[in-house]
């Protein structure tokens, strides 16, 4: 998926546009979101927010001269993440090292685990790497998100290789390495059963021992 597919599927114009040849990230921070498919627009979804969206502060002067983002435009995209999406999106942060929105997960303990795996292949391959600080060491994260929403500390987990991968949490500055794992599926059955996200199921709730 790239921005010129989204752009020809969409039929995306910009009326006024003074640019000769328009680059297609920038048709795409101007136009809504529109629904094509379920899979097409799972991959578009997950292409504008890894690959097109810039909050204002990170435009460039260029960028910024010709307006940039408005909440109509946003709100369609940000409104369709949740609406595709139930376990892995953004969470809204934004990592100017590698100038993407930060990915969040969210295990649910009492779903079954194939499609919440399924949700966060999607999102991985789109992960720029970077430096973890506290490791030295330069891999891919996800923030997770838990049902004691980082009360206790921030949990990520690090990507260093496919066989490769760490839970942390950093609680009051202090950085640890929970859990190591050397695949995927280990390491969201481990968050499933461990790291949480409150969920409520009719009789009972995912918060619950």
């Amino acid at each position: 998926m790239d921005s010129a597919t989204i752009v020809e599927k969409y039929g995306a114009k910009l009326e006024g546009q003074q640019m000769l040849y328009p680059d297609p990230d920038y048709v795409l921070r101007k136009t809504k979101f529109r629904p094509i498919d379920p899979e097409f627009d799972k991959q578009a979804l997950v292409h504008w927010w890894m690959n097109v969206y810039l909050p204002d502060q990170y435009v460039d002067e260029y960028s910024a001269a010709l307006g940039g983002i408005n909440q109509e435009v946003y709100r369609s995209w940000s409104n369709a993440i949740y609406s595709y999406f139930s376990c892995a999106r953004c969470s809204g942060s934004y990592n100017s090292n590698t100038s993407q929105s930060t990915v969040q997960f969210q295990a649910y303990k009492h779903d079954l685990l194939d499609p919440q795996i399924a949700e966060l292949k999607m999102w991985l391959p789109h992960i720029k790497p970077c430096l973890n600080p506290e490791s030295k060491r330069e891999g891919r994260h996800i923030s997770i998100l838990e049902r004691k929403l980082s009360k206790d500390g921030a949990w990520r987990l690090w990507i260093y290789s496919d066989n490769d991968l760490v839970l942390t949490i950093t609680a009051y500055h202090r950085y640890s390495e929970v859990e190591k794992f050397t695949d995927l599926v280990s390491a969201v059955k481990y968050i499933a059963e461990n790291v949480w996200y409150q969920k409520s199921y009719g009789n009972y709730d995912d918060y619950d021992e």
